[in-house]
């Protein structure tokens, strides 16, 4: 029988489908897709646009989950605002980067998706509508349950709207850009920059056939971008050139705020139908700094590496052919010990079957299996993510 993907054009109407499939004892995928990848039908949250409320005096806003998030950036923006929380692809939504906790270059400063939550409403495994928080930064209501939805993977049920607090654009933002070889700008990165909390807006640096395109962003008024510029040129021995945003040098393009704010891996892992991997891995900021052999082990892979020193992450993309099992048990020993792990998020399914969708598996895992099958008793709720052991 060939699947079903149902498109709800509202959260109630979501409701009841979930409540029917939950009776029926009927598994589904939860999607901001339209379209069915197996046999499994597919509810997919990509009618959910509407808008819920928007408070600019507040800095608050309420979307369904089905927003795009580029959508969203555009609403904020036309009001002096941002959700400094840059999705990985042109196409995720709200629901999509709640779900899979997704972050960006910004995060270590100005904090991942899960801190600018300030309400969210969900359908649960009995099949009821749960909402939690509300519209105001301040509100304490118990448990945040909200942030129970950050990184879910679809597990616990799908979500239906999300509250955000925001934040004004940055004033007179401008990126200072460098090309370098060698993997000792980390040092100087650890050094002479967090050492010292300099107020980087983000971090992000590509390497990609042996060389690094490094990015850093500052903003504010001139005397403060100047004393920035100054201690930066320092650091990275007077190797930097500044830009404006959106008037970055030509290879330093994916950089702009645009790029980040757009999707910043769809430059490097388009849909073309061409068979990629892509490897995410998050490494605390001293480990990922600080271990040369793990940055040798990630930089001589035959992939791009895109990296965010500062807040400790990174992704790695390439063609589906290069990657062997030899190449992941290689970085799972280098991860041995950080408290970091790599979430495969594509692959072939010989390396899924064999490493599982994380490796080492999170410290949490086993709670996070615990509270899915407390929330989905039914076992309507499919998500690989907890079938791993």
């Amino acid at each position: 029988m060939k699947a079903v993907v149902f498109q709800p054009e509202n959260t109630e109407e979501m409701r009841a489908w979930v409540a029917e499939r939950i009776a029926a004892g009927s598994p589904f995928h939860i999607s901001s897709r339209s379209r069915a990848d197996d046999d499994l039908d597919v509810l997919s949250t990509s009618h959910l646009q509407a808008e819920q409320f928007f408070e600019p005096d507040d800095m608050v806003i309420g979307v369904e989950s089905g927003v795009p998030m580029v959508q969203l950036q555009e609403r904020l923006a036309a009001k002096g605002m941002t959700l400094p929380v840059s999705p990985w692809f042109a196409d995720d939504t709200v629901g999509q980067m709640v779900a899979a906790n997704r972050f960006g270059p910004e995060r270590m400063d100005r904090g991942g998706i899960r801190d600018w939550i300030i309400g969210i409403s969900y359908v649960n495994g009995f099949g009821k509508l749960v909402k939690a928080g509300g519209r105001v930064v301040k509100n304490v209501t118990g448990y945040d349950v909200g942030k129970l939805m950050v990184g879910s993977r679809g597990g616990f049920g799908p979500i239906a709207t999300v509250n955000f607090k925001m934040m004004p654009l940055p004033v007179n933002p401008l990126g200072l850009y460098c090309g370098l070889e060698s993997n000792h700008w980390l040092k100087w990165l650890a050094e002479d920059v967090l050492a010292k909390r300099l107020p980087l807006d983000w971090v992000q640096a590509v390497h990609r056939k042996g060389a690094w395109r490094i990015g850093l962003g500052i903003s504010g008024n001139e005397a403060r971008q100047d004393r920035l510029i100054a201690e930066l040129q320092r650091a990275f021995d007077h190797q930097l050139h500044k830009a404006d945003e959106g008037r970055e040098p030509s290879e330093y393009n994916r950089f702009s705020s645009e790029t980040r704010q757009k999707g910043f891996l769809s430059p490097t892992l388009p849909d073309d139908g061409e068979a990629r991997y892509h490897l995410h891995g998050v490494v605390p900021t001293g480990h990922l700094i600080g271990r040369p052999r793990l940055m040798e082990c990630l930089t001589g892979l035959d992939a791009t590496l895109v990296l965010h020193p500062v807040g400790g992450d990174f992704h790695l993309i390439g063609r589906l052919e290069s990657l062997t099992e030899e190449k992941l048990d290689r970085l799972r020993r280098h991860l041995a010990g950080t408290g970091g792990y790599l979430t495969l998020e594509q692959t072939s399914p010989e390396l899924l079957e064999s490493f599982g969708y994380s490796i080492p598996l999170p410290s949490e895992y086993p709670l996070m299996q615990r509270m899915k099958q407390t929330l989905d008793p039914a076992g309507v709720f499919h998500a690989p993510f907890y079938e791993m052991v």
